[in-house]
């Protein structure tokens, strides 16, 4: 599980809606305003159907090389490559083996992670400061 502070979610659902926002407030008074620095927005499945968008090819899939080894060193380097992280605080035993080399692939690194920390149940925690937590993810009693 890839949990972030509820701090980063905030600041990304206001940077959104200002932006969301101040195109619409440019849009009242000019469309050639709107044209030049105003992203396209679907508001609704109607736009939708009439623009198709091609995720494919517009996010390039990431991929995670592990080797026969420990899993620390390889998931610590996958952390600092594709998160904004410097130090990662590892709770959880140093002694985990990945048995064979393999390759996951994905859309994006937080799917990797998911892939990964699953059979392991470890959670990461990404904060602020650029640093990592990778700890184990503790279940209650009511989710057995």
């Amino acid at each position: 599980m890839v949990s972030q502070p509820y701090r980063v979610f905030t600041h990304k659902y206001v940077i959104t809606s200002s932006l969301a926002l101040s195109c619409l407030w440019l849009a009242s008074f000019s469309t050639t305003a709107l044209a030049a620095t105003c992203p396209a927005y679907v508001f609704s499945e109607a736009t939708r159907a009439n623009q198709p968008i091609n995720s494919a090819a517009a996010t390039p899939r990431v991929q995670l090389h592990l080797q026969q080894g420990l899993l620390k060193p390889q998931f610590e380097q996958f952390l600092k490559r594709h998160f904004p992280v410097d130090l990662v605080d590892w709770q959880v035993s140093a002694h985990y083996q990945w048995p064979s080399a393999f390759t996951l692939s994905a859309d994006s690194a937080e799917q990797i992670l998911e892939k990964i920390t699953q059979p392991y149940q470890f959670k990461i925690t990404v904060h602020a400061n650029r640093s990592a937590v990778v700890s184990y993810q503790f279940r209650s009693q009511g989710e057995l």
